[in-house]
């Protein structure tokens, strides 16, 4: 079967090292097209088995105005070709977002993880690019589920009045927003309730954000 070459660009870079446990997906989004023809269907690969994409040929104007400067995006009716363009003479570059995700199934042994793209054409031909080699290791996390107990074991009982577990994610949160999103869960009229926050590593600056925020609560 022929082979032709897959262009690929990663909208987001994506992690040197994963903790699988019971499982765990890796979100991955980009563009890719082929110089030689149009792509007929669009898979993931995980140590080369396929995985299915959830959105492909989707429009994107940034890799189309870059490798064609001097056309109008919005003007190309009736225009098949763009001989000035040796990347993408074909126009194919337009309909070439992707997104989907990646999922690992768990447990698994540390190791490498190889992730890649592979592209069939309407000739039938083949096209496959290494996307990322992962490192799948080994963490101790601590017990979640123990101190989450220990939590609830200490939340005071009020008569008649069922219990509210609040649960919050987030990431660098703006100050404004996530002040307002808190002073609303301490008005709300239920008194029975508990916020409990998970953040996502957020930087310095988002976790004094959240400190500050929080105070001493």
């Amino acid at each position: 079967m022929a082979e032709a070459t897959l262009q690929v660009t990663l909208d987001c870079e994506l992690p040197r090292q994963v903790t699988v446990g019971s499982g765990t997906a890796v979100f991955v989004c980009g563009w890719c097209f082929r110089r030689d023809g149009p792509i007929d269907s669009l898979e993931l690969l995980l140590d080369g088995a396929p995985q299915p994409v959830m959105a492909e040929s989707m429009p994107r104007l940034d890799p189309f105005r870059e490798l064609h400067p001097g056309l109008d995006p919005f003007a190309t009716a009736g225009v098949a070709r763009d001989p000035g363009s040796e990347a993408d003479p074909g126009l194919h570059s337009y309909r070439s977002g992707f997104w989907g995700m990646v999922r690992i199934p768990g447990p698994r042994a540390t190791g490498p993880l190889r992730l890649g793209l592979r592209a069939c054409g309407h000739d039938g031909s083949v096209s496959v690019a290494a996307l990322a080699e992962l490192e799948v290791v080994s963490r101790e996390l601590p017990a979640v589920i123990g101190s989450g107990e220990a939590a609830l074991e200490r939340w005071p009982a009020v008569a008649g009045v069922p219990a509210l577990a609040i649960c919050m994610a987030t990431y660098n949160p703006a100050e404004d927003l996530l002040r307002r999103q808190l002073d609303s869960i301490r008005a709300q009229s239920h008194e029975n309730w508990i916020c409990l926050i998970s953040d996502d590593c957020s930087g310095g600056r988002g976790a004094a954000t959240l400190e500050a925020a929080i105070g001493g609560d």
